[in-house]
């Protein structure tokens, strides 16, 4: 109709020209009769009459918004944010304005991610939850404590992995043989120099990795330090940025609890 009114076209003369096949017979046989005066057709009627026949089956918005749900187009992606999950899910319910409080809660709790749905199932008495904008807000709190509790292990795998006890470390250092073989004459593999063997941070067990490329880091160690001190460094870094997220983490949480 919105075309019809562009045009300046009344559509009870012309809109038998724009519908093909069926569409076009029903359209011919309605019009025959309202010129007749049989049956007399309005704007308003005729539109109805033809979303009846030839619409959208799905025009019920508040349907259409619950088919969404149940094909889980709501469901938070493991790329986004509590915040904004909860926009796309208010986007998708506004259309079912009939839909209860109730209804609403528990499609927003099936579509948040399985580490963050056991946490909101409840509110913190244990009580199911009767405001929705309220467990908005507790899903966003627990979001950051999940977060920091996940940035803890990690920190904790890495210091395990990157620092080792005295004891172990004395423990593994070689003694010499009570008994040691005679040193052949001009043999420079034994004898009062032991060996230096480069730590493996230079990535030689990656074939990806330059031969100068940190295996931990992927940085390339400069021309004027060992693979010690670049081990030492790197490690230090690494140590430090989690130290940062951990406390911004922490800030963040702070804030929620306030």
């Amino acid at each position: 109709m919105q075309y019809f009114d562009l045009m300046q076209m009344d559509p009870l003369e012309h809109f038998v020209y724009f519908v093909t096949g069926k569409a076009q017979e029903w359209a011919t046989d309605k019009f025959n009769m309202h010129k007749s005066g049989v049956k007399p057709l309005t704007r308003e009627s005729l539109r109805t009459e033809f979303l009846l026949s030839y619409g959208d089956a799905q025009r019920n918005t508040g349907m259409a918004a619950r088919d969404r749900l149940h094909a889980q187009e709501h469901s938070m992606q493991s790329d986004e944010s509590v915040p904004q999950y909860t926009q796309r899910f208010h986007e998708i319910i506004r259309e079912a304005k009939d839909m209860s409080t109730s209804d609403k809660i528990s499609w927003y709790i099936k579509g948040l991610v399985p580490a963050l749905r056991g946490r909101c199932a409840t509110d913190d008495e244990g009580k199911d939850w009767q405001d929705l904008d309220k467990l908005t807000l507790y899903a966003v709190g627990q979001e950051v404590r999940w977060k920091a509790a996940k940035e803890k292990a990690q920190l904790a795998a890495f210091n395990a992995q990157h620092t080792t006890p005295k004891a172990q470390n004395s423990s593994k250092t070689k003694r010499p043989p009570s008994n040691p073989a005679p040193q052949k004459q001009g043999d420079k593999s034994q004898g009062g120099m032991a060996s230096f063997k480069k730590p493996r941070t230079d990535g030689k067990g990656d074939s990806k990795l330059a031969p100068n490329q940190c295996r931990i880091c992927r940085a390339f160690k400069k021309p004027s330090e060992t693979w010690s001190d670049h081990k030492a460094e790197c490690i230090k870094n690494q140590r430090s940025a989690l130290d940062k997220k951990m406390a911004h983490l922490a800030r963040l949480e702070n804030q929620m609890e306030e």
